[in-house]
């Protein structure tokens, strides 16, 4: 992948350190020859290059620009899910194979890894591949380039065009070629096959084609005017904090402590599951858990030993669960299971497998000479047959789980409609008898408990369905205010907007679609996020007022079919939309309508960016806090204020793309694409 420089690393992750290479001999014999190989072909295409570099006369300025931003890029890798390393390097060897000539260009793969070896001091087996995969992809690249440039004139006459295809062709040879050297050491280095590695996945390669491509854009700025690099250097800022997304998002659910979900993805799971379950009318259950006398484990062994036991009852979990169960840590001692396509019957089965291998497991801590044992109990509840909401089924569950407590503890209880029994209720308890045959009084009876104070300690986490909406009294007066004047004020943006350049805003209209699509999910903001706010910007920078309301209805139509949201929600993000694009909108005009001074446009690119943030976002947080009887501030500055940084650098790309849909057409577009 892109991230070549930790494949390597990866491939000894799992390797125990006494083992791990210092050098060749801790890999394979197979991978040892393929590496050496690889270096062979690499000093044979590039050694004769190597030599030839100081006869070069031009070029050196580049070279040094592409080199420094190639090593300061290299040194900052975006890790995913997945362990892969993302870096985004390439995009400056891509342009650099564009716009050097190849003795400059096998050059930057030995300078830009340097930086990265004094800090990871990564073994040289891999280093050496490293260089000598970069090396390679960067000669493909220019090879391709050079091979559509200088002989594909009969075929693509317009110089501009026979560029872009060059580009198109460079990106994907240096795409190909990497994650084919990859794939064959991941194959003789750990064994894994291409499709285990992940490489020719549809993610693997979108997101490097994506990264090569930048580097096309990047080069024909530099062709086209080299001050304005930095311009094309805005979309990989905003790609390098994407990347970094999915990890956010993964660190975002998961507990540190035990490595299973958190209270709030498992809030968000569990609505989500109820909805599927209610219209599907499918079976589902919920499993929660209480560790038994945590405080005793901790008095006695120290709150260490606590978190050694949390940390392997959540190992059992996911040695007994199925792997799309939903295993939570829901508090302090408490846990929780989803467990889809689940009858009751099925899910005390599951819930008692999970209690007697916790019971039979021996916890080693360090504060304790001899293995502790730990219990659980657990508690079971049904949909729909013992609540149809999130919050009746945890409160259902809990009272399980207190019944299994009053009872002895270490055991499993399904939900039931019968009162919590008292402590006299039950059976006498076995005294004690002291050797002079004294006897231990025994302690007093529970008082009554009710069922409103039965839970053990306050949540403030209680799960909720997210409800962004409800129409009550006060917020219809919001939706209804707000919804009419966004559309008023869209309409009369398109009668009395002043471009006429249709087919652009048919373009345009096309990219923010195409954004909107692929937005994702955050539950931070309990919406979702996406660039397709970039295309708004852009379009409120070139067609003005008139590109408001279609823009606005466009990105909600793809996210009602994706969601199926309510009618008064989509029209209230119609109008929120539509109000900050001509806001956005209104900023622009300055430059646009003025002077079209490039770096004046640039400059409101920010301000407009930050414009549609704050009246997207002021809206937003409107109705959340209306709905949710909160103050609107505290939800603006919760929920949302984080992301202006975000729509600062959207709105300045917006810019970047009017100026150059002003100065080349619609190709402009496309590179900023």
């Amino acid at each position: 992948m892109s991230a070549v420089p930790e494949s390597l690393p990866g491939i000894v992750a799992d390797i125990p350190a006494h083992e791990r290479p210092g050098d060749a001999s801790g890999l394979p014999r197979k991978a040892q020859i393929y590496l050496f190989a690889l270096g062979a072909a690499t000093l044979a295409a590039a050694g004769d290059l190597y030599l030839k570099a100081p006869n070069i006369k031009h070029g050196w300025m580049t070279f040094i620009v592409l080199t420094l931003a190639a090593t300061v890029a290299h040194t900052f890798p975006v890790k995913s899910p997945r362990n892969a390393m993302y870096h985004t390097s390439v995009v400056f060897l891509v342009a650099a194979a564009l716009l050097l000539p190849p003795e400059l260009l096998v050059l930057i793969p030995l300078v830009q890894t340097v930086p990265e070896w004094l800090k990871e001091r990564t073994p040289w087996p891999i280093q050496g591949f490293n260089v000598s995969n970069y090396t390679l992809n960067s000669l493909a690249a220019w090879g391709s380039a050079q091979l559509i440039e200088h002989h594909g004139s009969g075929v693509i006459q317009n110089s501009e065009a026979r560029f872009a295809a060059a580009g198109l062709g460079a990106a994907v040879a240096f795409v190909a070629v990497n994650h084919l050297l990859v794939a064959v050491i991941l194959k003789l280095g750990r064994g894994h096959t291409f499709r285990e590695s992940g490489l020719f996945g549809a993610e693997g390669l979108s997101v490097d084609i994506v990264l090569t491509i930048l580097g096309v854009s990047l080069a024909a700025f530099w062709n086209w005017n080299p001050w304005l690099i930095f311009a094309a250097l805005a979309p990989l800022v905003v790609v390098h904090r994407s990347l970094s997304v999915p990890q956010l998002q993964a660190e975002a659910r998961v507990d540190p402590k035990t490595g299973l979900y958190n209270a709030r993805y498992f809030a968000t799971t569990l609505a989500a599951e109820i909805t599927r379950a209610s219209r599907f009318e499918r079976p589902m259950s919920l499993i929660m858990a209480d560790l038994d006398l945590l405080r005793d484990i901790n008095n006695s062994y120290g709150h260490l030993a606590g978190d050694a036991v949390l940390k392997g009852i959540a190992e059992i979990f996911r040695q007994q669960l199925r792997h799309y169960d939903v295993p939570a840590r829901f508090g302090g001692e408490e846990f929780s299971i989803l467990l889809p396509e689940t009858p009751p019957e099925q899910a005390l089965e599951i819930a008692e497998r999970i209690r007697r291998a916790v019971a039979e497991r021996e916890f080693e801590v360090e504060t304790a000479s001899e293995p502790i044992r730990a219990t659980v109990s657990i508690g079971v509840a049904a949909f729909p047959k013992d609540g149809v909401d999130a919050n009746e089924l945890i409160h259902q569950a809990d009272l399980a789980v207190y019944r299994a407590k009053l009872q002895g503890r270490n055991r499993v209880l399904g939900a039931s409609t019968e009162p919590l029994l008292l402590a006299s209720a039950r059976g006498a308890k076995l005294r004690a008898v002291r050797e002079d045959g004294d006897h231990v009084v025994p302690l007093p009876a529970a008082e009554q408990l009710e069922p409103a104070e039965e839970r053990r300690h306050p949540r403030p986490h209680a799960l909720q369905g997210p409800t962004f909406f409800s129409l009550s009294r006060r917020l219809a007066v919001v939706v209804g205010v707000v919804s009419a004047a966004g559309f008023a004020a869209g309409i009369a943006g398109l009668i009395w907007g002043s471009s006429t350049d249709f087919y652009g805003l048919l373009a345009v209209i096309a990219l923010v679609g195409g954004g909107q699509a692929l937005s994702f999910e955050l539950a931070e903001v309990e919406g979702t996020i996406s660039v397709s706010a970039v295309g708004s910007l852009a379009g409120a920078a070139l067609f003005d007022y008139r590109a408001a309301l279609p823009l606005a209805i466009t990105i909600c139509a793809v996210e009602w079919s994706a969601r199926r949201q309510s009618l008064h929600q989509v029209l209230y993000n119609v109008a929120t939309l539509s109000l900050s694009s001509l806001a956005a909108a209104a900023i622009f005009s300055v430059g646009f309508g003025a002077s079209k001074n490039q770096l004046v446009v640039a400059a409101l690119g920010v301000v407009g960016g930050a414009v549609y943030f704050g009246v997207n976002m002021a809206l937003l947080s409107l109705a959340s806090g209306v709905e949710g009887h909160e103050n609107p501030w505290s939800v603006f500055t919760e929920r949302f204020a984080w992301l202006l940084p975000h729509y600062v650098v959207y709105g300045f790309i917006g810019a970047v793309m009017g100026i150059g849909y002003e100065s080349v057409g619609l190709y402009g577009l496309a590179i900023r694409t």
